[in-house]
Parts: structure tokens; C-alpha cells; sequence
């Protein structure tokens, strides 16, 4: 299942793990309700709070992000599906592009978290 955003992915895999948010913030040493606000998108994570979660999950983090769909670029057309539509790639060369997107993207957030806490 694609899912919308990183938040609704954790939601899930908690959820799909039974346990609860008090349980998962717990086993991620942070407190559940930045747990609450991660799952309902109202707070970005860095990428070694994605690995963290990917951990705790016994989860790649390339599994956890390629399960987030690609109308999470905020409507932006990804790498990915631009050189896809142009035949340019192959599967493997998209994959990688799709890893170094992510990549990006999470540097991204990670700016932002830092520009806010400014």
C-alpha cells in the first residue's frame, strides 16, 4: 500500500506491530506526543530520526520511503517519474535516482526543522 506522507506510514507500521504511541516513543526515546505529531504530519523527522524508525521497525528505510507515494512531492514532478517519461532509464538506474530523491528530500526537512527551531 502507498501511503500518503511519513506520518500515516509510522501510523500504520505501529499500528501493524501493536503498539501503541506511548510504546513506540518509548522504544524511540522521544515523547509520545512528538510521536502524535510525526504521525499526523504536523512535524518533519531528519533522516536519522527516519532511520531510527526504520530500526525500531526491523525495516530498510529504503522500504519504509518506497512505500510513501509519489504525490508527496508536494505536487512536484519527481526525478524519477521525468526521466521515466522520457524512457531515458532502466529499472535500476530509477531506483537509485529514487534513492538519491529521498535523500534530498529529507536534507530538505532537516533544513527546515533547523530553520524553525531558529
Amino acid at each position: 500500500m502507498a501511503y500518503k506522507n511519513f506520518g500515516e506510514l509510522v501510523a500504520a507500521l505501529r499500528k501493524e506491530n501493536g503498539l501503541t504511541q506511548e510504546q513506540l516513543a518509548k522504544r524511540l526515546e522521544i515523547n509520545r506526543a512528538t510521536l502524535a505529531k510525526i504521525e499526523t504530519s504536523q512535524r518533519a523527522v531528519s533522516l536519522d530520526e527516519a532511520t531510527q524508525f526504520a530500526s525500531v521497525f526491523g525495516i530498510s528505510l529504503d522500504t519504509m520511503l518506497s512505500s510513501i507515494s509519489e504525490s508527496e512531492n508536494n505536487g512536484n514532478t519527481s526525478f524519477v517519474m521525468a526521466f521515466r517519461s522520457k524512457g531515458i532509464l532502466d529499472e535500476e538506474d530509477m531506483k537509485e535516482i529514487k534513492s538519491i530523491e529521498l535523500l534530498v528530500d529529507a536534507l530538505a526537512l532537516q533544513e527546515q526543522i533547523c530553520r524553525s527551531e531558529s
